[in-house]
């Protein structure tokens, strides 16, 4: 299993950050960094199914690997949202003025 550090969100993607110039670097860095995650966990996933003989082990292993999974995803995932709810506010104030 690879053991790459998990850091949460770069600096460059970071709620704080979002500017309505800068909206869809965001999302694009945060799609990019779930890629990375998701690919992370297919190759590590494979890794353990073909490695881990005993049916227990495997089935830790993977629960394991699930969680730190969601783990991995989770502040892409709210910061993606958290993006799309700023892109709405801003699009429905301009629709009211």
């Amino acid at each position: 299993m690879s053991k790459l550090p998990t850091t949460g969100l770069p600096h460059s993607v970071g709620s704080s950050d979002i500017h309505a110039g800068s909206w869809e670097h965001a999302i694009e860095a945060a799609i990019s960094a779930l890629r990375d995650i998701d690919a992370r966990y297919e190759r590590d996933r494979a890794g353990v199914e073909k490695l881990a003989n005993c049916a227990q082990t495997r089935t830790r292993l993977l629960d394991e690997l699930k969680r730190r999974h969601r783990k991995d995803r989770e502040p892409y995932v709210l910061h993606l949202a958290d993006v799309h709810q700023r892109r709405m506010t801003v699009a429905l104030t301009r629709l009211v003025h």
